[in-house]
């Protein structure tokens, strides 16, 4: 189960699964548009109880939470404070649910400043941090200049993203470990945590 936050998630993921034929995984939103971060954890939680799912992916921009954050009104609790609430509790439920096994039954993919970082790292290694999404878009399309953030691009479109994407995947991956993992007391360094579900995804249709 994944469980996104955006539209170019989704997109992604769907063609992915149009393409690698025998992966079987299920994509949410099949859920309201409009959840905001605390929504969206109550239905990660939610999603986890649930037996029928091995693992639960929740891939989030954080582009969104960092803008919202510079926004929030001094003394209330910002999105960045609200997120580390919910990322100790998934820690501790994930121990709860362990039972032996190696496997976190959440894991939390953050993508900084959002999907296109990850799209980024398929045409380049680069570890520069961009602090808004549009910025990265520009920089994905001085190497893919038809690259536009649309769902007649991602889907279809001839070839779509993620077929057009495919031959450099590997470089992807290795590119996105070399960022490393998403600290929340880091916030201003570029992360393209999607490589934890591809690579998850790709190992079980194997």
């Amino acid at each position: 189960m994944v469980i996104v936050d955006g539209e170019t998630e989704e997109w992604y993921l769907k063609k992915m699964k149009d393409y690698e034929r025998k992966l079987s995984i299920d994509i949410r939103p099949k859920l309201p548009r409009k959840l905001n971060l605390k929504g969206l954890f109550e239905r990660v939680i939610a999603y986890a109880e649930v037996e029928d799912y091995n693992r639960i992916y929740w891939i989030i921009d954080f582009d969104t939470i960092w803008k919202e954050t510079k926004e929030t009104k001094p003394g209330l609790e910002t999105p960045i404070q609200k997120l580390q609430k919910y990322l100790t509790k998934i820690e501790a439920l994930n121990k709860r649910s362990k039972k032996g096994q190696e496997e976190d039954r959440i894991q939390v993919c953050i993508n900084n400043p959002c999907l296109e970082q990850w799209v980024l790292c398929h045409l380049t290694r680069s570890g520069r941090y961009f602090p808004q999404c549009i910025e990265v878009e520009k920089e994905v399309r001085k190497r893919l200049p038809l690259y536009q953030k649309t769902e007649d691009f991602f889907t279809r479109k001839k070839p779509d993203i993620y077929t057009r994407l495919k031959p450099y995947q590997a470089e992807a991956i290795k590119h996105a470990k070399q960022l490393g993992s998403f600290h929340i007391e880091e916030p201003s360094q570029a992360k393209a945590e999607m490589y934890k579900l591809i690579e998850d995804l790709l190992k079980i249709k194997n």
